[in-house]
């Protein structure tokens, strides 16, 4: 615990994500991957709440319900969710999806969640170094709301300690939310060019080497979303 704590100290907390486990697409590269990822992107995974669980965002009725299911939120529960969600904005939860304290993670999940088997709680932390750097490229422009990761890495603190390091996620930022260098297949070039292997989550095992793989997601010529790629650290908590 106390190696994880000094890790911990040398991030910052990007806020934290209840998401679902997915299988790994098919176009991934099977051999370098597990069958099963957890990721902070929503290019790949769902989360709760998103934008189906505020109210005054334009989703239909049939939308916000079908994505409840995915986390077993019953019709009858829909509405006081979308009640609590609402309430919290911009306090505990960030838009559009991410919570900003891991208690208001896990309260959502006790009063609301009922498909426990693939529900994850993550939470996200980046390095010291970078903090700078994405407070400036990742400013919301002036007039817009503040998405709630630049909010959490605005405030400067670190991540909840009681949880489990997975690794680095290499996540393209844009506006509160994420790509994911897998959108590309770049775990397979990565593993060509950079002679960098995933480890058995999924994820980059250390820093130096989530630092080189941010870098080369960033050059034009690989050809990435154009988003701001960093090396995220992850960690998985317990969900209650």
């Amino acid at each position: 615990m106390k190696l994880m704590s000094a890790q911990l100290e040398n991030h910052v907390s990007g806020g934290y994500f209840l998401t679902q486990a997915v299988p790994t697409p098919d176009y991934c590269t099977r051999e370098l991957l597990p069958p099963e990822i957890m990721t902070c992107s929503g290019c790949f995974a769902p989360f709760a709440p998103d934008v189906w669980a505020i109210q005054w965002t334009k989703c239909s009725q049939e939308e916000r319900e079908q994505q409840a299911a995915k986390f077993g939120i019953s019709l009858a529960d829909l509405p006081q969710a979308i009640a609590w969600v609402t309430s919290r904005l911009d306090a505990t939860i960030g838009w559009p999806h991410v919570f900003l304290s891991l208690a208001a993670a896990r309260e959502f999940y006790q009063q609301f969640v009922n498909e426990k088997a693939r529900s994850v709680l993550l939470g996200i932390g980046l390095p010291n170094q970078s903090v700078e750097r994405f407070l400036a490229d990742g400013k919301p422009a002036a007039g817009d709301a503040t998405p709630g990761v630049y909010h959490a890495v605005n405030g400067r603190h670190t991540l909840e300690p009681d949880g489990q390091v997975v690794g680095y996620e290499i996540l393209g930022y844009e506006y509160g939310t994420f790509h994911s260098w897998l959108c590309n297949q770049l775990e397979k070039t990565v593993h060509q060019d950079l002679q960098i292997r995933p480890n058995p989550h999924g994820f980059i095992g250390s820093l130096s080497e989530a630092e080189r793989t941010a870098e080369y997601c960033s050059r034009d010529e690989v050809k990435a979303e154009p988003a701001l790629w960093l090396p995220w650290l992850i960690v998985k908590y317990p969900v209650e």
